[in-house]
């Protein structure tokens, strides 16, 4: 990065981080401004593309100019990401939300994002070390426990153990149709240890798998469609990220949580080779990376903030159905991202044989 770019973006850092709450002057996004009115960024939709909406996109389009264009992808987007740049068609700039998994998956294929050059700046180091690298910045940590209807058990359950208990527990379940997280819990129920989890033993989770699959009404490809499953009454039991059910509790949905054995990851921002509005990418990350701004989202929505100033604008109470929160840490794991990134295309082809069989 050259000297000019390293100064003039300093600047800008400074004034936005000179009042996390304050609308920064449009002045100091000059050279993003210069590049687009509008920039276009991947987000996972549901409530959670909500509460961005809130506490990111429309601060940033009232401080610079600049609208956020969302557009909603299926998770782990992998395949598409690797679409718009090979084939230059530019339908995303940047990427919210996007996992580790993926990250590191689109990193050993090919060339297919951008270093953001943004370690340097105050706020990126107000983020801790294991939430970052040259590719991506974490904004957000989300957790999949047991989500169940309370209006459906006496005795709730507690764990995978009991989702996978389909005498103790009757009822209909639903499942991700994606092989991570799907076999951890396979383990988890089968009896493996959280420190046993990793490396996956794939034998032993498919097998576990086989004693669930008939009892599993619905593979879900989106958290809002397994939210909608639950709600609506089609199934008593889900495992989705925690966001979501919280979301649909608070609105008066008879959800509750279950999180022994959760699993939790990190959703990271990260720019996609090719886009001719890398400056206005950047500009984005740093002022949604500020703890207040990260914050708005976590009191909206069950995504715990990456920078540990946010907690200053959280109360208790809040932080407590986050999945930073210690008592949920203890026996939760986080996604291996390692291992889904060397693993993640032969496992997956399995998984569809199997669910296929």
């Amino acid at each position: 990065m050259s000297d000019t770019r390293k100064s003039a973006i300093s600047r800008r850092t400074l004034l936005i981080g000179a009042s996390a709450g304050a609308v920064a002057a449009p002045s100091i996004w000059t050279s993003a401004r210069a590049q687009t009115k509008r920039l276009i960024v991947r987000t996972p939709g549901g409530p959670t593309a909500e509460a961005m909406k809130k506490a990111y996109y429309e601060p940033f389009q009232a401080a610079t100019g600049i609208e956020i264009v969302p557009a909603t992808s299926n998770n782990e987007p992998v395949s598409q990401i690797k679409a718009i740049v090979e084939s230059k068609s530019k339908t995303w700039d940047m990427a919210a939300s996007l996992s580790r998994a993926s990250i590191r998956q689109l990193l050993k294929d090919g060339d297919f994002l951008m270093k953001h050059g943004l370690d340097n700046e105050a706020v990126v180091k107000e983020i801790p070390v294991g939430f970052r690298n040259e590719y991506a910045i974490g904004h957000g940590v989300y957790a999949t426990p047991l989500t169940y209807r309370k209006d459906k058990f006496k005795e709730p359950p507690k764990n995978w153990k009991d989702f996978f208990d389909v005498k103790a527990f009757p009822g209909r379940r639903a499942m991700r149709k994606n092989p991570v997280e799907t076999l951890e819990i396979a383990l988890f129920a089968d009896g493996v240890a959280p420190k046993d989890i990793y490396p996956l033993d794939l034998d032993r989770a498919f097998k576990s798998l086989d004693r669930i699959k008939p009892h599993v009404a619905h593979w879900w490809t989106s958290p809002v469609q397994a939210i909608q499953l639950i709600t609506n009454g089609e199934v008593d039991m889900v495992p989705v990220w925690s966001n979501f059910p919280t979301a649909a509790a608070e609105q008066g949905a008879p959800l509750s949580l279950a999180w022994e054995n959760n699993i939790w990851g990190t959703d990271m921002f990260t720019i996609l080779k090719g886009t001719e509005n890398f400056e206005t990418c950047r500009q984005f990350i740093l002022f949604c990376l500020q703890g207040e701004r990260q914050a708005g989202v976590g009191r909206q929505v069950a995504i715990a903030p990456t920078n540990p100033n946010a907690f200053k604008f959280i109360t208790p109470e809040r932080a407590t159905v986050l999945a930073t929160n210690p008592a949920y840490q203890a026996t939760g794991i986080e996604i291996n991202d390692e291992f889904w990134a060397a693993n993640r295309d032969a496992i997956a082809d399995r998984f569809n044989k199997w669910l296929l069989s």
